[in-house]
């Protein structure tokens, strides 16, 4: 929606306006910086949407006193959860074409907790075959995400 865009385009410039007095050397981890400045920059929003009187007066106070309740800690644990599904999604992305097909689906039915050998059936390969294309898929996959988030942190 154009709030959701409005909202990233006021994070990024608190961001870009905060650059030259951000000391990166102090800085443990940027990404708990920018969820609390998201943090703020939704708050912020919210307080200014209820000013205006919109009809979703209530919503919005129900969603500040919710950002009110969260801290710091929680703020970072929703950050990161959802930097790690970034970066699942985005390596799984980059190997599936690296793969067969059935070898992409032994490892999508793994990960909704399907029985290799039902999987095994299902695709009617052996149960080795399965066992061997899942842990292929699944070590290729962990190694993209150790490289994506050694390079991009």
């Amino acid at each position: 929606s154009s709030d959701i865009g409005d909202l990233v385009q006021q994070v990024f410039i608190k961001l870009w306006k905060k650059i030259p007095e951000i000391d990166l050397r102090k800085m443990v981890r940027f990404r708990s910086y920018l969820a609390v400045t998201t943090k703020n920059c939704v708050y912020d929003y919210l307080r200014k949407e209820m000013r205006k009187g919109s009809g979703r007066t209530v919503a919005y106070s129900t969603d500040i006193e919710t950002l009110e309740m969260m801290s710091v800690p929680e703020v970072n644990r929703i950050a990161n959860e959802e930097w790690n599904h970034y970066i699942s999604a985005l390596a799984f992305e980059k190997i599936a074409p690296l793969f067969s097909k059935t070898a992409i689906e032994v490892f999508k039915q793994y990960l909704a907790g399907k029985d290799i050998r039902e999987t095994a059936d299902e695709l009617e390969i052996g149960l080795s075959t399965a066992y061997r294309l899942r842990g292929r898929v699944k070590e290729s996959l962990r190694s993209e995400i150790e490289s994506l988030n050694d390079y991009l942190g």
